[in-house]
């Protein structure tokens, strides 16, 4: 498969030097932790991951080239591997990757270090793109709205992404907590729409999680097809 990746230069990007070890840290220790059912966080991983592997079944081409975009421990990874396709997981952190090497070694998938507003691959390269658990880790609006063009420019067909919800009254009251401001993490299902929008996509398919009505959800599944 590696033969198959299309390079491009993205030596410019800012990745190189960043230190990520508190998030490093607890991105292992939910790793041990992924799809316990016993838990609220992994009822609700468990269902995203069943929710996305719903939408990639629906393609009935044969294997799919799909790139995990800030796949951190690998929690689609590995699934969609086993499932026969052929997946690049891409993150700024060798820590992860290496992580989720160790967990995926029975797959092919392919892993790869950079930055996900600057993705060195080839315009229209995969049939489908993730980019799950990533937008709120971004510091600003600018940078979140670079890594969704990103990812329309390197998907031929799909994205799929997830948001946390800028109308769901506990997150705003957990991000008041930690003096931290939830407008700068997270959107409305109507701003992540116009944000597909403009890059050439209308969503397809949603569901939020973690409450009934997807208006007020914490959390918004949305699968997106470009024009």
């Amino acid at each position: 498969m590696n033969d198959d990746i299309e390079m491009i230069d993205c030596s410019n990007s800012t990745w190189m030097g960043r230190s990520r070890t508190g998030w490093e840290i607890n991105a292992r220790e939910a790793s041990r932790t992924m799809f316990d059912e016993s838990t609220i966080r992994g009822k609700l991983q468990r269902k995203e991951l069943q929710w996305v592997l719903s939408c990639v079944a629906r393609d009935t081409n044969g294997p799919l080239k799909i790139l995990d975009a800030g796949c951190g421990p690998g929690r689609y990874l590995r699934a969609l591997s086993r499932m026969g396709h052929q997946v690049v997981g891409y993150d700024f952190s060798r820590n992860m990757l290496e992580l989720c090497k160790g967990d995926a070694a029975d797959s092919h998938a392919v892993f790869i270090q950079g930055e996900i507003q600057h993705e060195p691959f080839k315009d229209g390269q995969f049939d489908i793109v993730l980019m799950l658990d990533v937008l709120h880790h971004l510091q600003s609006q600018q940078m979140r709205a670079r890594a969704i063009e990103e990812a329309f420019r390197v998907s031929r067909c799909r994205v799929i992404v997830d948001i946390k919800n800028g109308l769901n009254p506990v997150l705003w009251y957990r991000y008041r907590r930690q003096n931290d401001s939830l407008p700068r993490r997270a959107y409305t299902y109507r701003e992540i729409g116009g944000l597909i929008s403009r890059n050439g996509g209308h969503i397809s398919r949603s569901v939020g999680l973690g409450f009934p009505a997807r208006i007020i959800a914490p959390y918004i599944l949305i699968e997106a097809l470009k024009a």
